[in-house]
């Protein structure tokens, strides 16, 4: 089992069914997602289900709307989980939440599919074996595939299944990012990071007094990814900058203002804003960052509408 996000499994075996799969977390914003307010997109489907009270015979791992996680099927992907830890050369038993983790994607991949049905997603048969060729491809033959396949614990039905979830998977969230667009309000800032208020406060005395900007960061910055370019943030749109605070306070000032000390996890900022303009062309970085802020948002969506019991672990 492997959540797809934005890929449509062209080297099904590439994405690890023992990880899931996920898009590059740019270094300039990893936290964009969690500061991202949680919306029920419009286009999102209302979930109408009513939780069936007759339950199958068979014990379950978790409830989600009218549908269900088999004991079995998460015990099964909990083994999956465990063989690529083992190929990774990873202990399971120095991992603490790997089978709530799983869990987690399972309920995760059945509410995306829950509304793929809705809206009325489907991958054919073509699809499929398509998908299932380019695995076989990527493995250089039959027998490298089944190598492949006995390693990660599935038959060649399972990876079928699986790719077609994948697919499937990728259709609908290929879409919901559609809604992110491609030009955005952007600032063009530079900072210098220092550890105390005090520093900052020297720092922005040498500034007024005439200091060069760039070189004071080259000198003084703790940021060492930007000291060496004049401490140059670079264009970024809303919801993109690791620092929440101080990206929302660089688009609260003007090209040319220069912020008080600014503090953070980090320590204390001097930001000082150059450029502003209105519609931008986003970067391909910053333009990840935004979609997979899009996806996760949505399938929080999708959790806030939905009823999800779970049973285990």
């Amino acid at each position: 089992m492997s959540i797809v996000v934005l890929t449509a499994c062209s080297g099904g075996e590439d994405a690890s069914p023992n990880t899931t799969s996920e898009l590059p977390s740019p270094s300039v914003a990893t936290e964009a997602i969690a500061a991202t307010e949680t919306v029920i997109p419009e286009d999102a489907p209302t979930v109408e289900y009513v939780p069936t009270e007759v339950l199958p015979e068979e014990p379950l791992a978790a409830r989600y709307n009218d549908s269900f996680v088999m004991l079995a099927d998460w015990e099964r992907e909990v083994e999956r989980r465990e063989a690529g830890m083992a190929i990774a050369g990873i202990d399971p038993a120095t991992q603490t939440d790997y089978k709530a983790q799983v869990l987690e994607e399972m309920i995760i991949e059945g509410l995306i599919l829950q509304a793929a049905e809705v809206q009325g997603y489907t991958v054919t048969e073509e699809e499929i074996e398509a998908a299932f060729q380019q695995s076989l491809d990527a493995r250089g033959s039959q027998e490298g595939l089944d190598e492949w396949l006995a390693l990660n614990l599935y038959t060649a039905d399972e990876w079928r299944t699986e790719l077609g979830v994948q697919l499937l998977s990728a259709k609908i969230q290929t879409d919901v990012v559609q809604s992110v667009g491609t030009t955005a309000p952007q600032v063009h800032a530079r900072h210098i990071l220092v550890k105390t208020r005090e520093e900052a406060v020297a720092i922005i005395a040498q500034l007024d007094g005439g200091a060069d900007f760039a070189t004071l960061a080259a000198e003084n910055s703790l940021d060492q990814s930007t000291k060496l370019n004049g401490g140059d943030l670079g264009w970024f749109p809303p919801r993109t900058l690791t620092l929440v605070d101080l990206e929302r306070i660089a688009f609260e000032m003007q090209p040319g203002d220069r912020s008080e000390p600014i503090s953070s996890r980090l320590g204390y900022h001097v930001l000082e804003v150059l450029e502003f303009e209105e519609n931008r062309e986003i970067s391909q970085e910053a333009l990840i960052v935004l979609q997979q802020a899009a996806i996760e948002n949505w399938v929080e969506g999708l959790k806030a509408q939905s009823v999800v019991d779970r049973y285990v672990p």
